[in-house]
């Protein structure tokens, strides 16, 4: 399986690479490439900014993957370069977003963990 990972270099996603190297499949990550992490040797890396959708479609132009696994995507404008630059060229593509983006952290200026989905949302503009 050739597996591509939107957001593969902290948290979960960086987990998730792990994961997939560790079972022999073909990795590859997309990100900024901001953030430094060690990625087991082998894992291919594309540079691109989700907010930059001619960036996300010209890095993606002419590639294919069996499965994407998007875990950095937080609002539509972000995922649809994406999903658009993936019609034809996936096999599967799985969303998995983050609580920490989406719901309030704060009841009456008091931090509440874990977060569930019963919590109230973010401002508008986050979704």
């Amino acid at each position: 399986m050739d597996a591509l990972v939107l957001g593969g270099t902290r948290f979960i996603g960086l987990q998730l690479v792990r994961l997939l190297h560790s079972q022999g499949r073909s990795v590859t990550v997309l990100n900024r490439g901001q953030t430094q992490a060690q990625l087991p040797a082998g894992v291919g890396s594309i540079v691109a900014d989700r907010s930059k959708p001619a960036q996300v479609t010209a890095a993606l132009r002419g590639r294919q993957f069996d499965a994407a696994f998007d875990i950095s995507g937080y609002k539509p404008s972000e995922l649809q370069p994406v999903i658009a630059a993936l019609d034809g060229n996936v096999g599967n593509y799985v969303f998995c977003s983050t609580a920490g983006g989406i719901f309030k952290k704060c009841v009456n200026s008091q931090a509440v963990y874990p977060l569930s989905e019963q919590h109230g949302l973010e401002a508008q503009e986050r979704r």
